[in-house]
């Protein structure tokens, strides 16, 4: 049975790592990368190049388990935080934000002596918050909502499952139940509450979220 060794309670734990470690992870690079591409330098051109074909091309699951197993980090939690903490549309979205402050704060924080950090964290960043939030809302949602990643990278480690890992390991084993001769109509029972208490923590924050999301959204799409 699901609950007799805990694995829900344990894999929701897990699933809120990945989702902090994701976002804040996802956070500082975005920022990083968004302020890069932001500023004029002479790599700019090359660097959104690079970033534009990160977009249009994919480079596959079976590379990316390589990179990844050639890191070390397979059968780690962090197999799943790193490659699904930012993708490059995150990035031109952050670079949008920063490129909407007015270019008259830029310069006065330069003359000011602001080095680049202060610049980002401190000046740029507050004015282009909205798309940045954007970022972490939708990092969030996608670290919540992954488990094709954990099954690939952290198969046989169980204790590093998220939620919905386990929800569709749990469904799988209850799909031939039926042909046994004495069913436990119990498990489909468990199979449904577990599935809703995957779908509380989204249904009761996205409220909060979802006009600001749409709004910067927008902003962004329509300035950038």
């Amino acid at each position: 049975m699901v609950l007799e060794d805990n694995s829900v309670i344990r894999s929701y734990l897990v699933t809120i790592f990945y989702v902090v470690g994701s976002s804040l992870l996802g956070l500082v690079m975005n920022v990083l990368a968004g302020y890069v591409l932001s500023r004029q330098s002479k790599l700019r051109g090359t660097l959104m190049m690079l970033v534009l074909v990160s977009i249009m091309f994919n480079g596959g699951l079976i590379p990316t388990y390589m990179v990844v197993r050639a890191l070390g980090l397979t059968g780690t939690p962090l197999a799943i935080i790193v490659p699904g903490c930012t993708n490059a549309m995150f990035m031109v979205m952050v670079m949008n934000g920063f490129l909407q402050v007015p270019i008259e704060t830029v310069e006065a924080a330069q003359i000011d002596g602001a080095g680049h950090f202060q610049m980002m964290f401190q000046v740029m960043m507050p004015q282009a918050r909205g798309l940045v939030l954007v970022t972490m809302i939708n990092t969030a949602l996608m670290a919540w909502n992954a488990w094709f990643e954990a099954s690939i990278y952290v198969p046989r480690t169980k204790e590093w499952w998220p939620l919905q890992l386990v929800i569709r390991d749990f469904i799988s084993r209850n799909q031939d139940f039926l042909n046994y001769a004495n069913p436990d109509y119990n498990r489909y029972l468990i199979q449904y509450v577990v599935i809703v208490l995957a779908t509380i923590p989204i249904l009761l924050l996205m409220p909060f979220f979802i006009k600001k999301l749409e709004e910067n959204m927008v902003l962004g799409a329509v300035k950038g």
